[in-house]
């Protein structure tokens, strides 16, 4: 049996009110695709591979090697952002060796495009503050992987990105680094469709397929775990809201034993111990009676 995609597609809405927003999609941690917003950016229809290359081109920016799609082991060296774009455009992309222009933070490396995106008041009443990050691709792939610390949107400015979301019941058959790993957000699997003989269980999972386009935004809830295939050069920011309170949503892998031991072991447990101090008191005076009589 090979993966088995929803029957039920993401939904796309315009503009949601932030109420709309929040009863319907972030209490729920439910993706939906947003309409009506990036396209209303200053930045959108002008952040262009042209204008990147033309108005920011001499920009030193850190670009990532991906070799055979591990996004966990990658290195990054820098070059001119023109050089970059240059790359990109000529279609020089080898079969395994990808370059990419990601997790850059906005607020350090593009200061200016700062100044024309309009985050939307949507996460002020479960999430931190936001950070942006800027990316721009061209043919490569991100690796399967779940965000820890909060939720994200992604904002194409420019192209389209094809995602594909699993759900975090289905973190069973993707084959998570262990929790305990530096990686515990990251699948180990390096591709849309990993090897069956490699990765057995990983057909069983059940996905959304979303192609996301220039001037949408995509709602990715914490946990939720998705791959990435850029095909054409595209270009877009993610911006992330952290999440203090992190041990009250349990991460995927570990759901389980926070069930085990905080819903069906500790409410027992706080019965028992009145019960268990009883007893041990009841021990130490039978043995001091006992040491007593003894004595006498």
């Amino acid at each position: 049996n090979r993966n088995k995609k929803m029957a039920i597609e993401i939904e796309r809405i315009e503009a949601p009110s932030v109420d709309d927003f929040y009863e319907n999609y972030l209490a729920l941690e439910k993706p939906v695709i947003i309409t009506g917003v990036v396209n209303k950016w200053p930045a959108f229809n002008k952040w262009t591979a042209d204008y990147l290359k033309n108005n920011t081109g001499d920009r030193l920016v850190p670009i990532t090697t991906i070799i055979d799609g591990d996004y966990c082991n990658t290195t990054r060296s820098d070059m001119k952002l023109s050089e970059y774009i240059d790359y990109l455009q000529s279609g020089r992309q080898e079969a395994r060796k990808k370059l990419y222009l990601s997790e850059l933070p906005v607020n350090k490396y593009f200061k200016d495009l700062e100044q024309e995106m309009i985050i939307p008041d949507y996460f002020n009443r479960k999430e931190g503050s936001p950070k942006s990050f800027f990316y721009v691709g061209k043919d490569n792939f991100s690796q399967l992987h779940f965000h820890e610390h909060g939720s994200a949107v992604n904002c194409m400015l420019y192209g389209e990105k094809f995602f594909r979301l699993y759900p975090p019941s289905e973190t069973k058959y993707l084959y998570k680094y262990p929790w305990y790993s530096k990686l515990r957000n990251m699948s180990r699997t390096t591709s849309l469709i990993p090897d069956p003989n490699e990765f057995p269980e990983f057909r069983k999972a059940k996905y959304y397929d979303v192609v996301l386009k220039a001037g949408e935004m995509l709602f990715i809830p914490i946990y939720w775990w998705h791959a990435i295939q850029n095909h054409a050069i595209n270009i877009a920011t993610v911006t992330f809201w952290g999440r203090d309170s992190w041990y009250r949503y349990p991460p995927p892998g570990m759901r389980l034993v926070f069930y085990y031991i905080f819903i069906q072991e500790f409410p027992a447990l706080l019965k028992s111990i009145p019960e268990r101090i009883q007893n041990r008191v009841n021990k130490f005076f039978s043995a001091r009676n006992r040491t007593g009589k003894n004595r006498i």
